[in-house]
């Protein structure tokens, strides 16, 4: 069966690299690596996100996260988005100064997410730090790539660049919903081979996400893992438990351990536990989260490389490829409104 690989690169947001364990690779200069500070183009005031997906998504073929800047704060508005992922972008992060606990109020313009230190002024360096209450800024998150003019470019050059390939080499894929969601998927795929974007058009394509410092992403804050034999319930009977085969420590306040076998080198991903609001929490660890373009390409030339690969995971890994080179990461809102306007039309028709 085909495989879909886009998702190979999502444990690099998720996942973390901890002091006292393994190695990893972060941007460690003094201000995360930003040039200069202050919002010095108005490239990110408003940007729209498009993630795609047919079986994967129950409501829909697409969500669409849409951002928008409020003097240093940016706000997302999840204004399509299936249930089941909107805990993805909720999650709390615990990087060094402490824990990034996220606002759950839901403003005019969305929810807080970001507070943004930088964006050069050609638009192509954008630094950001996760929005929380407790106003802690030490972790940033950068990420450096350029925009992009589309104007009269093919909409599919630069969107669904993945689904486009699959739908024309390999119709009947798995990876297209069989029922009313997957006809208006195609029906989408079908209108963006053939319409261009307007003038003023454009997209910001990342090539390079880089964090300023050690983080977790914490995934569940009332575990209950079975350990060794017996269900923890409490951050001190994980440590019991595990003895002295772990590495711990302690970020703003909040203490957290994990498995010493994780450090091994096979390993490049762990599971974490802390010890928040008095409840052990659950979160991931990636000994190596910054994400570049050569990184993406190498997981799927190394899939192509792997002994008995089909036609059919070819054809997807191909895609993979060719996605990873042309594929927007965010578009501008005339851009954004005019794959809109495509997606609601296909899903009328």
């Amino acid at each position: 069966m085909m495989k879909k690989t886009l998702g190979l690169s999502f444990l690099s947001f998720i996942l973390v690299a901890c002091g006292g364990g393994g190695g990893g690779s972060y941007d460690t200069s003094p201000d995360g690596g930003t040039a200069g500070s202050g919002v010095n183009n108005s490239s990110f005031d408003s940007f729209t996100q498009f993630n795609w997906g047919s079986v994967q998504f129950k409501t829909g073929f697409v969500e669409i996260i849409k951002n928008a800047r409020n003097s240093d704060i940016l706000y997302t508005n999840y204004k399509k988005l299936e249930p089941s992922n909107v805990e993805l972008y909720k999650r709390p992060i615990l990087s060094k100064d402490g824990l990034y606990e996220p606002d759950q109020t839901n403003y005019p313009l969305g929810y807080r997410t970001y507070k943004i230190n930088s964006v050069s002024k050609d638009g192509n360096t954008f630094n950001k730090t996760p929005y929380t209450l407790k106003g802690l800024n030490q972790f940033k998150i950068q990420e450096t790539g350029e925009w992009i003019a589309l104007d009269n470019v093919v909409i599919s050059e630069r969107t669904a660049v993945y689904w486009n390939i699959l739908a024309k080499e390999y119709p009947n894929s798995v990876w297209f919903n069989s029922g009313e969601l997957g006809k208006q998927f195609k029906n989408f795929l079908a209108s963006s081979n053939v319409t261009k974007f307007p003038t003023g058009s454009k997209c910001f394509k990342s090539s390079k996400t880089t964090y300023s410092l050690p983080y977790f992403v914490i995934t569940n804050l009332d575990a209950k893992p079975y350990i060794n034999g017996q269900f923890i319930s409490t951050f001190d009977q994980f440590l019991k438990v595990l003895g002295s085969n772990k590495v711990s420590g302690n970020w703003g306040g909040t203490p957290w351990a994990y498995q010493k076998m994780y450090d091994g080198s096979e390993y490049y991903a762990a599971i974490i536990y802390a010890n928040i609001n008095n409840k052990l929490s659950e979160g991931f660890w990636d000994k190596s989260p910054n994400i570049t373009l050569e990184s993406r390409l190498k997981e799927y030339t190394n899939l192509l490389n792997q002994p008995y690969v089909s036609l059919e995971d070819k054809i997807s890994f191909n895609a993979g490829i060719e996605e990873v080179n042309k594929e927007c990461t965010y578009y501008n809102d005339i851009a954004a409104n005019t794959i809109e306007t495509l997606i609601i039309q296909s899903s009328e028709n």
